[in-house]
């Protein structure tokens, strides 16, 4: 072992000219930008920064980065972080970093400066946007005094023009261009101070014992790093041409996975295990490590295309990660199952019940076990499922709840607005996480405010917070609503009473006041929780049934005006949060019937257009297609029964006093059904929340031929239906829409 004190200077210029690196296992650089300014203070007040752990080895070994012609002497064991930092501050990237453009953002990030003008704390600051504003001297940059070598004469001539512009400037009141000088040389001199190193020359694998062994700023290594260091030792150049390049992978595509969490799905898939101490030996070798990386990747690969067709398209929104490991271990062992929903129903339970919130190592065990015993994925989901509480419903008051409190609600709240095909709230009216007809990696939802929190000045802070009074909205959505009554801003942005409903509130809201607040919150949330219900109990029907579907997924993309169903192999299909989709029991929907039923959809749309092209459809799902009729809990919905042989109209009913409601309109039954131009089908579904009131006819799928008489007769429904009943809907005087009616009277 070798001690040895150099200068902060030489130092920087060994990490710069590549004659010290950092070995694969080395995280990457993690400090915040206060870290390195109270570095630079702790420097200039003279105060010890720590030792330096330098590893000399006897064999080539590999950086985090690709290799050059020269090799490094010596290894940061311990101190990365702080030699960054001095990097940084001396605004000389250091050979490890490999991007220049990176670098130069980094630099612009961590920009600390010294306040030449303070009397007291602080002396350095990070720079913000009005310390860059500010002309003149005040805030000097470091590396300006860093790089600075008062031997050199010119060096000194530099400082002493920069200490009489301070001067000039009217700065340092009370001291004389000397003195200034002397305070500048303060900060120049961190250059010189000196750093102590201690340099060991032990195997790999011991100096990765050594790095486990040792604490930085009283934060533990994390025990992936080890492990990780291990594998680096014994495969060469994998952290560096594998593991890191594909963390940059999953970045490209929205998700920033924290390294240990990738490395334990590694082990998750390829051992089975993520308590590393209890794998087995022969795991981290070479030959066991390269086949379980390959499935990792293919497993997290299938994981982010399923989660994007629920509209997951970055790791921003998700209430937990841990649960991440395992679905990708589901993923790997269950690749050929393209129905997500029950998987999707656990991480909404896992996460709803804090399932990794206490020891997220101990329930990750557990969840694996219960994976590597079970023989289908439905089977590994219905045991992993047994760890909530089915019976257990959401409930109003969850919706009233601080949008702040968590991430779970707001995510859910995302998902059923997404489902519904929710588009944004602009002109452009694309769908969210849309842009035209592709999905936008990194798409971050915005919450937003349906009554402003200026215009409810008076409520009660937390009132105005609840989840049932936030919209979900692009992040480059801009509404300027100030103090303005939601109505303004709703004719201002023209958002349609379509836009509304697709976020479950009730067009009623435009011309509510201030003082019906209280109601439309206590209407919304009542919304939302039975929607929430619905959802989660449609995503979970696999697991109550004991089937699960197996075929060709559909996958919706569309632009405003348009619409169009691709079909894609092997993608988790988006679901619809609408009660009628129980209806999807009357067929198992093979492959070939969603087909039929795609390109019916295409066709019929296209003849919409054609002969009707005002009237707005919302995207259809599979074997039904909804269409607004102008209030919250009510639309038109065209069904296709293709086994059955049979097309139907229906008003779908599922406002949260659905029974009610249908019973209010089944006293005018006479008269309705008097202006009906055929038969209606009163049906109140005495075993579900929903109820509809219908219209069918026969029909053949399979004879294309009589496409365009369907095509026609679902049109002319949609007319008949749309006259029959937007206006008896609107007049219903039910209890989620009684505050509105009564603020209309007024």
């Amino acid at each position: 072992m070798a001690v040895e004190q150099i200068k902060v200077h030489d130092l920087v210029d060994r990490a710069v000219a590549h004659r010290w690196s950092v070995p694969e296992f080395q995280r990457g650089f993690v400090w915040k930008p206060v870290q390195v300014r109270d570095l630079a203070e702790s420097l200039w007040r003279n105060y010890p920064i720590g030792s330096l752990l330098l590893w000399h080895s006897r064999d080539a070994q590999e950086a985090r980065v690709a290799r050059d012609g020269m090799s490094p002497g010596s290894w940061i064991v311990d101190g990365q972080q702080r030699t960054t930092a001095l990097a940084i501050l001396f605004n000389r990237k250091p050979y490890w970093w490999q991007s220049a453009e990176e670098w130069n953002r980094t630099v612009q990030r961590y920009d600390v400066r010294f306040d030449v003008d303070a009397r007291d704390d602080p002396y350095f600051r990070v720079a913000d946007a009005v310390i860059r504003r500010t002309h003149g001297n005040r805030y000097v940059q470091m590396h300006r005094l860093l790089a600075l070598n008062t031997d050199v004469e010119a060096d000194r001539k530099t400082m002493t023009d920069l200490a009489r512009e301070i001067k000039a400037e009217g700065l340092c009141d009370g001291m004389d261009a000397t003195d200034v000088y002397s305070r500048l040389d303060q900060v120049r001199r961190i250059r010189e101070m000196d750093v102590l190193t201690v340099a060991v020359d032990h195997e790999l694998e011991e100096v990765v014992e050594i790095f486990a062994r040792l604490n930085s700023k009283g934060t533990r290594i994390h025990e992936a790093d080890i492990y990780l260091g291990i594998v680096a030792a014994r495969t060469r150049g994998w952290v560096r041409e594998e593991f890191l390049p594909f963390l940059g992978v999953l970045e490209s595509f929205g998700f920033r996975v924290d390294p240990n969490l990738l490395f334990r799905s590694l082990t998750a898939i390829g051992a089975g295990r993520v308590r590393f101490k209890e794998i087995q030996e022969s795991f981290w070798d070479s030959a066991a490590i390269g086949p379980a990386w390959e499935r990792c990747k293919s497993a997290w690969g299938r994981l982010i295309r399923r989660l994007a067709s629920y509209g997951v398209v970055s790791d921003d929104p998700l209430p937990t990660r841990a649960a991440l490991v395992t679905l990708a271990a589901l993923e790997d062992k269950f690749p050929d199952q393209t129905d997500f929903d029950p998987a999707m129903y656990w991480f909404l339970q896992a996460s709803r019940f804090g399932r990794y919130s206490g020891s997220a190592t101990t329930a990750s065990e557990e969840d694996l076990r219960d994976i590597g015993k079970s023989s289908t994925q439905l089977e590994a989901l219905t045991q992993l499922s047994k760890q909530f509480s089915p019976s257990q419903p959401f409930a109003v008051d969850d919706f009233k709840r601080d949008y702040t409190d968590g991430r779970f609600f707001t995510f859910l709240l995302y998902l059923m607005v997404f489902a519904r095909r929710a588009r944004n709230w602009d002109n452009v009216g694309d769908a969210l996480a849309f842009d035209g007809r592709e999905l936008v990696a990194d798409y971050r939802p915005q919450w937003h405010h349906i009554f402003p929190v200026k215009y409810l000045q008076g409520h009660d802070e937390a009132a105005i917070n609840q989840l049932a009074n936030i919209a979900v909205i692009g992040p480059t959505i801009n509404i300027r609503i100030s103090a303005q009554s939601p109505m303004t801003y709703f004719d201002k942005y023209s958002i349609s009473d379509e836009k509304l409903e697709q976020q479950f509130i009730d067009p009623a809201v435009r011309s509510a006041t201030r003082e019906d607040y209280p109601k439309f919150a206590d209407c919304r949330a009542a919304l939302l929780a039975d929607a929430a219900n619905e959802y989660l109990a449609r995503l979970g029907r696999a697991l109550e049934s004991g089937t699960q579907s197996v075929g060709v997924s559909s996958r919706f993309v569309w632009d405003a005006g348009d619409v169009e169903i691709v079909q894609r192999p092997n993608v988790a299909r988006p679901r619809v949060p609408v009660a009628h989709d129980a209806d999807a029991g009357d067929e198992v929907e093979s492959s070939e019937i969603r087909e039929l039923q795609a390109e019916f959809w295409r066709g019929f749309i296209k003849y919409v257009k054609e002969h009707e092209p005002s009237l707005r459809l919302r995207a259809p799902f599979r074997h039904y297609l909804d269409h607004s009729i102008g209030r919250s809990g009510f639309h038109l919905t065209l069904y296709l029964r293709i086994r059955k042989r049979q097309i139907g109209c229906a008003l779908w009913i599922d406002h949260p006093d659905s029974k009610r409601a249908f019973a209010e309109l089944q006293k005018q039954r006479a008269a309705i059904d008097g202006e009906a131009d055929g038969h209606l089908d009163w049906e109140e579904l005495p075993n579900r929340h929903a109820c509809r009131i219908a219209m069918y006819r026969d029909a053949s799928f399979s004879d294309r031929e009589t496409w365009p008489e369907l095509f026609e007769w679902s049109l002319g429904r949609l007319k008949i239906l749309s006259r029959l009943f937007a206006e008896r809907v609107k007049a219903l005087d039910l209890p989620a829409a009684r505050g509105r009616v009564e603020a209309e009277k007024e």
